[in-house]
């Protein structure tokens, strides 16, 4: 059983690589710009980049996604509350992953929705486990509010991930489900039978099985000899071929 999970997840692994390219690209950008922020901006400091809407703002943060806590900074230390969002974290990361197994062979945009979810949730682990704390940097502002306060690459992939999660559902899901359904009816025989190619091979006939089933009248068959076939009104007289000499020693008298 375990040899057959591996084939289907390396057998999975050849064209995965849309969500698996989704995965690394968020969590390497997601890293490497808040190393490059915190390189040069100090904690606290801000760079208007569109005057009224856009800026720079270089925080760390002990909450979720969005500075969002959901009351439970009220209940619990700032310690303990980096320890619940790492927990929940990883909770969140490996029903992911065995979503995106069980999606696998459905539409590419779920895929990859689901690929910058992971990837952005990983990105955010790393520096609640490394630094305990979150480095966000992004800032929008409308109608002079910063309306989601501070935030980085991997909280804008959860959201656009989420987002194409939620169009596929609406919009795509029940073209997929017809499709597999085909597909299934496809690869399976007229009697409901699987057909061999998702036949286990343990279960396919051999060739030497095959063969042993032949008609024992075709294998052991014997080819009749000549004799045995020649019909019995033919059978050749020994005798027969010496008739021709004694009639020609007879005429032969005669004339003397």
């Amino acid at each position: 059983m375990k040899d057959n999970f591996f084939a289907k997840l390396w057998s999975y692994l050849k064209y995965a690589w849309r969500e698996l390219l989704a995965i690394v690209v968020v969590a390497v950008v997601d890293l490497v710009s808040k190393n490059v922020v915190e390189s040069i901006m100090t904690e606290g400091q801000k760079i208007t980049v569109i005057p009224g809407l856009f800026s720079f703002y270089f925080t760390y943060n002990e909450k979720a996604a969005y500075s969002f806590a959901f009351g439970l900074d009220k209940v619990l230390t700032p310690n303990q509350l980096i320890n619940f969002f790492v927990v929940i974290t990883i909770i969140a990361l490996i029903a992911f992953f065995f979503i995106l197994w069980i999606f696998r062979k459905r539409n590419p945009l779920v895929r990859v929705a689901l690929g910058m979810i992971i990837g952005g949730a990983f990105g955010n682990l790393v520096d609640r486990m490394v630094l305990r704390k979150v480095r966000d940097f992004l800032c929008l502002t409308v109608f002079g509010k910063d309306i989601f306060g501070s935030f980085n690459v991997a909280d804008m992939a959860l959201v656009f991930g989420v987002i194409l999660f939620a169009i596929y559902f609406i919009f795509l899901f029940d073209k997929d489900e017809e499709k597999l359904k085909e597909t299934k009816k496809a690869c399976a025989s007229p009697n409901g039978v699987e057909s061999a190619e998702n036949t286990p091979e343990s279960e396919q006939p051999s060739e030497t099985s095959t063969a042993v089933s032949q008609p024992e009248n075709e294998t052991s068959a014997s080819p009749a000899s000549a004799d045995e076939q020649r019909p019995t009104g033919e059978n050749v007289n020994p005798d027969d071929t010496e008739q021709p000499d004694e009639i020609a020693e007879e005429n032969h008298d005669t004339d003397a």
